[in-house]
């Protein structure tokens, strides 16, 4: 880490023309980068974390070598400090007092306590219904507690750890007394059934439950409850308990070396159980070379440029990457909790704001719709109770805009009329993530080409695979014989990779044109096995206008929905390069080993001469479309692609080098220059 940043101070301070290496790892076909042997951890005996270095390997793979005329640059000017300060620069005042490490360490330790007290109020709201069930459990507590909250005879860890820490959540904020005897109650039952020992492991098979539950909510619940309570006897369980599962605040159960926003999961309870318990071990343990890369965490070090040893993490341009899956869940999930008790104990944190920004990116200023799969793996498609419950004091300030998030691959349209999201290909991130519970929904995350309609967004319903494969751009069997079953992981996740992508995704906000773009070039192994698939997409205000080629290397006859039956008022068009096929169904056909291209179009104006009426490719295989009566190329070179108008260089995107003020590349024998643009994170050609 000292490395990378030296470098970085470097590129920015010499004023000459610096070469810069991007070293991509190299991916086998359908798989997860895979981390090599991480050094011996220490022994439980030990106690003590000792900070865990990042893993230094580089995996041979493709590189790309970008020239970069530097000149010295004022803080106003230099990039980063652009970046960092549109992301932070009006973040919400926290309401914790932030302390100096040094007058933390003099303060009683009761002054800390009724500071963690006073950080767990107002910041999540109980759902509703728990009202109920914490009203009949009181009353019952053996037979509520069998009837509820148990899982083939064992603690049903979701449900006991959503409900206890909605309890403990809602006795911080009105200190009615019934909620602390139910949550003893909840913890003596999870007490008695897990094993004994100084560190737990592995879980008992027979529980067969998800480790989340576990290291993550129980975690939470238990230093919530220690935070809150005067019963020592059931207090020194939950002390007993995190050690136990949790033994160093790297590691819990079988995670171990966590990054990211998982560290801040499982370290943060552990500091608060040492905090009031332990106080030795934890003064130890918030020395720099123990907590550092949790400080990291919590007050965001975002990660700025494509490397081998690790992608998880915000990222500046705000892509979030959670065990190699684009994904927003994490954080949202997270809720307040973790940086308010951070900044409680004395720590600096504002992971919290930079979400709340990051919703406001991504969020239509006025429609309750998420764009299925970037808020986690289930398939509800609205967020207002997820924020109301966890976020309770989060203001939107959303606008109509466009925006790209060039790692994740991400496209956001937000317009009066409707919110559309799109996610192309990248190899490195996988394409979707199944668990036990949630594996149809694939096809939707990879292919639903959905414009959102704010005139009837209150008819939309959460998807199920029946309802998704009736999206536009979905594929499945013709047959109807689609068959997830395979994908379904025997314990906790599997994710699942893309092969051979070429992609990208852009907008036309340099030149003040409301254009969203890409091309999405893959095969998915796991849905369609080497079955080839191109797709070509415009968003503009007037709709979605796309061409789509699928190359079909299965058994089965595909089927393309190029349709939304939801989209009532819109005009839509397809034409096949199939003139059998006239798409009057809403369906296009691929039979085996055939290649189909078809365009289509929904939009509300088909003679809307402004907008693209289609896409269309050039003889090379570039996308083209036409706009306000220029012609636009969309050029894909090596990691870059260049938006060409009207036979002129314009524009150029890339997703592996966010942090490159001025970029040099050759394009047909001659040098361009492009400058970055924060805002749009386009670079545009100045010579």
């Amino acid at each position: 880490m000292i490395f990378i940043i030296i470098s970085i101070i470097i590129v920015f301070v010499v004023g000459t023309l610096v070469t810069v290496q991007v070293i991509v790892p190299a991916l086998t076909e359908d798989s997860k980068p895979v981390p090599k042997e991480q050094e011996q951890l220490p022994t439980p005996e030990a106690r003590t974390s000792t900070e865990p270095q990042p893993l230094t390997q580089h995996s041979s793979g493709p590189q790309l070598t970008i020239q970069k005329p530097i000149s010295k640059l004022s803080n106003s000017d230099n990039l980063e400090n652009q970046l960092l300060a549109e992301m932070q620069g009006d973040a919400p005042q926290a309401e914790s007092q932030v302390l100096t490490e040094v007058q933390h360490s003099v303060e009683p330790k009761e002054t800390v306590l009724s500071r963690l007290q006073l950080s767990l109020k107002n910041i999540y709201n109980m759902p509703s219904e728990y009202q109920a069930i914490a009203d009949q459990y009181i009353k019952n507590m053996d037979q509520v507690y069998q009837d509820t909250f148990t899982l083939e005879d064992h603690p049903n860890m979701d449900k006991i750890t959503s409900f206890g820490i909605a309890l403990l959540h809602q006795y911080a904020n009105d200190s009615k007394q019934t909620y602390l005897p139910i949550v003893e109650h909840l913890i003596s039952k999870i007490n008695e059934q897990l094993p004994q020992g100084n560190e737990l492991v592995h879980l008992p098979t027979k529980w067969n439950q998800k480790y989340y539950f576990f290291c993550v909510r129980l975690t939470r619940m238990l230093a919530m409850f220690e935070i809150l309570s005067t019963n020592e006897s059931i207090k020194t369980i939950c002390h007993q308990r995190i050690y136990q599962i949790t033994p160093f605040l790297w590691k819990s159960l079988e995670w171990d070396h966590l990054m990211g926003i998982q560290n801040a999961w499982i370290a943060i309870p552990r500091l608060i159980t040492n905090f009031l318990k332990e106080t030795k071990t934890y003064e130890k343990e918030t020395q720099p070379n123990h907590i550092g890369t949790l400080k990291q965490i919590m007050k965001v070090e975002f990660l700025k440029n494509i490397d081998a040893i690790n992608l998880d993490g915000i990222w500046i341009e705000k892509s979030c990457i959670f065990n190699g899956v684009a994904t927003y869940w994490p954080l949202v999930e997270s809720g307040t909790f973790y940086a308010s008790v951070f900044r409680a104990l004395g720590f600096e944190a504002d992971i919290d704001d930079v979400t709340q920004k990051i919703l406001d990116k991504i969020l239509h200023p006025s429609m309750d719709i998420i764009p299925l799969g970037l808020f986690g793996r289930q398939s509800d498609i609205r967020i207002t109770k997820t924020l109301k419950t966890n976020w309770s004091n989060y203001q939107r300030k959303a606008g109509l805009d466009i925006g790209i998030f060039p790692v994740a691959g991400l496209g956001v349209f937000k317009s009066k009329d409707f919110a559309f999201w799109v996610r192309v290909q990248r190899w490195y991130i996988a394409g979707y993530e199944a668990d036990q519970v949630d594996f149809e929904l694939a096809g939707g995350w990879i292919q639903m080409r959905k414009l959102y309609l704010k005139s009837i967004e209150q008819s939309y319903e959460s998807m199920t695979w029946q309802k998704i494969k009736m999206q536009p751009g979905v594929i499945s069997n013709e047959d109807g014989s689609d068959d997830f079953e395979y994908m379904k992981p025997q314990k906790e996740e599997k994710a699942n990779y893309p092969m051979d992508v070429i992609s990208h995704v852009g907008t036309l906000m340099d030149e003040g044109r409301r254009v969203l773009y890409w091309k999405n070039e893959y095969k998915f192994k796991s849905l369609f096995g080497m079955s080839k698939i191109t797709e070509f997409g415009v968003c503009t205000d007037n709709g979605l206008v796309m061409q789509m080629e699928v190359l079909n290397k299965t058994d089965k006859i595909l089927k393309i929905r190029i349709k939304d039956d939801d989209a009532h008022g819109m005009e839509f068009d397809c034409r096949c390069s199939d003139s059998n096929q006239k798409c009057n169904n809403g369906f296009v056909t691929v039979g085996k080993n055939d290649s189909i291209v078809v365009n289509w179009r929904q939009v509300f104006k088909k003679e809307e001469d402004d907008h693209p009426q289609e896409v269309t490719r050039t003889t090379k295989g570039h996308m083209t479309f036409k706009f306000g009566g220029d012609d636009y190329v969309i050029e894909s070179r090596d990691k870059l692609h260049f938006v060409i108008k009207n036979s002129q260089v314009l524009l150029a995107g890339s997703f592996e080098k966010s942090l490159s003020y001025i970029i040099e590349y050759g394009y047909k024998n001659r040098a361009i220059k492009f400058e970055f643009n924060p805002n749009t994170l386009m670079y545009k050609a100045i010579i």
